[in-house]
């Protein structure tokens, strides 16, 4: 069945589903590279073909930021959430130069600082290796941050 609103679904619910399915692709994405890109099994061909990377990044990306809006900001810390969408997203840019040829630095650490603006101490709590690195990238900011500040006092 395809993921979208009809108008008879709850669009949190749908948008909750939409970032789930992103979710498994990046694995996909990131394991694989090319995968079969399925998105509605009513219509789907018998033997699938291979997409391309970027053809599923630029579906990946998409998905997530059309549900984010609607995304709640505190769940559980395995449930759905804006912490999750941007941690995918930051994931996501980080990599895209092996998966469409063009880096994207800035917007990843943009969603870093939306991982932590949403959620600091829930990301600490829960947080893997691959959650490390946007933590890490953000202190290192904010060590330069401190350190102009210091200067600028001498």
């Amino acid at each position: 069945m395809c993921i979208r609103d009809r108008g008879d679904g709850d669009p949190v619910t749908t948008a909750k589903l939409k970032t789930l399915r992103a979710f498994y692709y990046y694995l996909l994405l990131d394991n694989y590279g090319d995968v079969p890109l399925v998105l509605n099994f009513l219509k789907a061909e018998k033997q699938p073909f291979k997409a391309k990377r970027k053809e599923i990044y630029d579906h990946i990306v998409n998905d997530i930021k059309e549900s984010l809006p609607l995304l709640p900001t505190i769940a559980q810390k395995f449930a759905v959430s804006k912490g999750m969408a941007h941690t995918l997203l930051a994931k996501l840019y980080l990599n895209s130069e092996v998966y469409t040829g063009t880096p994207q630095w800035s917007l990843a650490e943009a969603h870093c600082d939306s991982v932590i603006t949403v959620s600091y101490t829930h990301l600490r709590a829960h947080e893997t290796v691959l959650d490390i690195v946007c933590r890490l990238l953000l202190e290192k900011k904010n060590d330069k941050k401190q350190e102009k500040k210091k200067s600028y006092i001498l």
